[in-house]
């Protein structure tokens, strides 16, 4: 269970780097017509104008929610395409949670307030596609940290079922 939390911890955080990067590269028109980051979107929502912030705040998050999905569904990332897909799925699922409900909350706003603002509307595409490659990144790098920690734990089991049977096979044969 360790290693599984250590890979979703370092696929977090890898995948939060590249979204962090996009999140960065996306504006926001601010209330006084400036467009801004929306990493210092996302600092405003713990009290803070300063872009490091949000890249520290983003970061956090990128490292629980990588945790929680080597606890949680580790077990179930079985091939590079299962883990994928389940990553896709938990970025979506972050997505809705996160941008569209808690950050506008945390701003002050309705949750959900970003679908009636014209404005917003390709930021919130934007996150969305941040979120997706976020969680195929992370499913991804998961994997690739954690199946040569399964494959050598699945050896090591079929060694010792082998060795347990061999005493049965001599019994046979005498």
């Amino acid at each position: 269970m360790y290693f599984r939390a250590v890979a979703g911890l370092v696929g977090g955080l890898c995948a939060g780097v590249v979204a962090g990067i996009m999140y960065l590269l996306m504006t926001i028109p601010d209330a006084d017509g400036v467009t801004i980051p929306l990493l210092t979107v996302i600092a405003r929502a713990v009290g803070s104008n300063d872009p490091a912030t949000g890249w520290s705040f983003h970061l956090f998050n990128s490292s629980i929610l990588g945790i929680i999905f080597g606890l949680v569904l580790g077990s179930f990332a079985v091939s590079m395409l299962r883990s994928a897909l389940l990553g896709l799925a938990t970025g979506f699922v972050f997505w809705l949670i996160s941008g569209l409900i808690i950050l506008p909350t945390l701003l002050h706003q309705p949750a959900l307030s970003s679908f009636s603002t014209p404005d917003l509307q390709p930021a919130i595409v934007g996150t969305l596609i941040a979120s997706i490659i976020y969680g195929i990144l992370l499913g991804a790098i998961y994997f690739m940290l954690y199946s040569p920690i399964l494959e050598d734990d699945r050896r090591q089991r079929y060694q010792r079922a082998a060795q347990e049977a061999e005493p049965d096979r001599t019994k046979a044969a005498a």
